[in-house]
């Protein structure tokens, strides 16, 4: 307050108190020492935490506008300048403060654009901004333009760090395709033993690091760190006569000079069955798209894709006896069912092996009365069940067919049900109702039983069954493998049921020359009926109640 009207003309300083009162504004010096000796405060007026602080430079930068600006979550520190162009005020990113970018790099930076973009009254007649974006792109595409000199081994890496991604579908590969193609990609190598997969609730498959006890090496930190342990030709499994992409010399050629003839040279000396060798063609396939899709193929004088081609399949040829003799020890399965009293003789020797493997036998009778696949079953949740409304509902990311269907709580499937919750009841397995699988696994490390992040992963599910099928095959004579289950019910249905439309309901094939050209979507009440009459085929699973 001026203590009269004079006053109010003086040209005498503000008195003392008034001086004092004034927040003088906070400032730094332009120095990399100054820089790196700041300490920014997080905390506002307001006594508020914020997620930056920004403090400006003093006139020794000889730069109007420049600040540091300090990230609290990153702890990054940046310098940047505010500037007027346009009647607008606007900010310009010098770059980040690193080891080799400082007060000198800045200053040079600056001295540029002053050439370029300003008159001789310091103004700015050109924006600073939009000529850092079209330098922006500028780099942009001469990075493109170096991708496309990149080697199948550096498209190998990349994929790898993308996860396995899918070419026409979002998301990404499943854990059985990701543990194959990786195998084939990157495999046969001590490397990949430091891999471990997982699906998650979408059916997305995901790959981590873990650390080998055998070779005594921690889990790397990254794909960088793995490839840096084990580059290309070092850890090869020497007892295996496969050898991987990255450890062969295909890895070495440019992706963009690929040719069928290559690659059909590569698989005919890398495998042995034609299952092997069709698996193959379709992890190149899969790289390929992936260069394809990424842009690292437009420098490819031809569009032919290299990977498309036919794996013929050979005749098996025939023993003394004139008996087929199939390359997979399970190809002889692929064409057969079991009997009725086969099945009764499989239930009984599964209901006896309870004891033994737990879960196991469970898990193998609920594929024996639903017809669903088996790496669906073991990933079934208990929270799937739906007593009241009869149902177990699957979700499409643990379906072959990626879509949700539902399975009928016939009197079969009941009986299954409640054999998991007797197990359940048993001292030795109590705990194991805060997993949250159908069919635990009973590797479970019990110290980790009350840690949600341990109990929902793959590490606490069931991940074979294996040792009860061994038993229930030794014991019986019977011959045969788990995944006859679905054509056998897929045959039995369709002669209960007299129409194909109605088993192909229950089963959920989806393709016309799996289950016949004749196809019926049908209502839950009809999905209903039809399984409960075809469950009356399955009435022996049945079990007495143990202790």
């Amino acid at each position: 307050m001026y203590q009269n009207e004079k006053d109010k003309l003086a040209t005498e300083l503000a008195p003392e108190e008034i001086t004092h009162s004034c927040t003088k504004k906070k400032t730094i010096k332009f120095t990399d020492y100054a820089i790196s000796k700041y300490v920014p405060s997080f905390i506002g007026e307001d006594k508020k935490t914020r997620d930056r602080d920004i403090v400006s430079f003093d006139r020794s930068s000889g730069i109007k506008g420049l600040k540091l600006v300090c990230y609290r979550s990153s702890k990054r520190r940046v310098v940047m300048m505010r500037y007027w162009h346009d009647n607008k005020s606007k900010p310009y990113t010098f770059g980040e403060i690193t080891v080799t970018f400082g007060i000198k790099q800045i200053r040079d930076q600056y001295n540029e654009l002053v050439k370029d973009h300003q008159n001789n009254k310091g103004h700015w007649i050109k924006d600073p901004k939009q000529t850092q974006e079209l330098n922006a792109k500028r780099i942009t595409k001469a990075i493109v333009e170096d991708a496309l000199e990149l080697t199948v081994n550096e498209i190998v890496e990349k994929y790898l760090k993308a996860n396995l991604p899918r070419y026409s579908r979002p998301g990404t590969l499943t854990t059985i395709t990701q543990k194959t193609f990786t195998r084939f990609l990157i495999g046969y190598n001590k490397r990949h033993s430091h891999l471990k997969f997982e699906d998650d609730k979408r059916g997305y498959g995901r790959i981590d690091f873990v650390a080998n006890i055998h070779l005594r090496t921690v889990a790397p930190t990254s794909w960088e760190d793995l490839f840096n342990k084990f580059p290309s030709g070092t850890g090869i499994d020497k007892s295996q006569k496969e050898r991987s992409v990255y450890d062969s010399d295909i890895g070495k050629s440019l992706i963009k000079d690929l040719t069928t003839p290559m690659i059909k040279n590569y698989i005919e000396k890398n495998s042995q069955s034609v299952g092997q060798k069709t698996n193959l063609q379709k992890c190149l396939s899969a790289l390929y798209n992936f260069a394809l899709s990424n842009d690292y193929l437009t420098n490819r004088k031809t569009d032919i894709n290299p990977t498309k081609f036919t794996i013929k399949k050979i005749d098996a040829p025939l023993d003394v006896e004139g008996n087929p003799i199939y390359e997979n020890k399970n190809s002889k399965y692929n064409n057969s069912s079991f009997t009725r009293d086969e099945l009764v003789m499989i239930n009984d020797k599964a209901i006896e092996g309870r004891k033994l493997y737990p879960f196991q036998p469970e898990a193998c009778l609920m594929i024996m009365a639903t017809a669903l696949r088996e790496e669906t079953v073991k990933k079934m949740r208990r929270q799937d069940v739906d007593y009241e409304k009869g149902i177990i509902k699957i979700p499409g990311g643990i379906n072959k067919s990626r879509e949700t269907t539902e399975v009928i709580i016939t009197p079969p499937v009941l009986e299954v049900l409640n054999m998991i919750d007797e197990q359940l009841e048993k001292p030795e397995f109590r705990l194991y109702k805060n997993v949250p699988w159908l069919f635990p696994t009973t590797r479970i490390d019990k110290k980790k039983i009350f840690i949600r992040s341990y109990t929902e992963s793959d590490a606490t599910r069931l991940k074979t069954l294996r040792g009860v099928w061994t038993y229930i095959t030794s014991e019986t004579g019977i011959v045969g493998a788990i995944r006859m289950f679905r054509k056998t019910y897929a045959r039995m249905s369709k002669i209960e049921l007299g129409q194909t439309g109605k088993a192909k309901l229950l089963t959920g094939h989806q393709q016309d020359s799996t289950f016949d050209v004749f196809y019926d979507k049908g209502t839950i009440d009809e999905k209903k009926e039809y399984a409960n009459q075809v469950s009356n085929i399955y009435n022996f699973i049945k079990h007495k109640k143990t202790g």
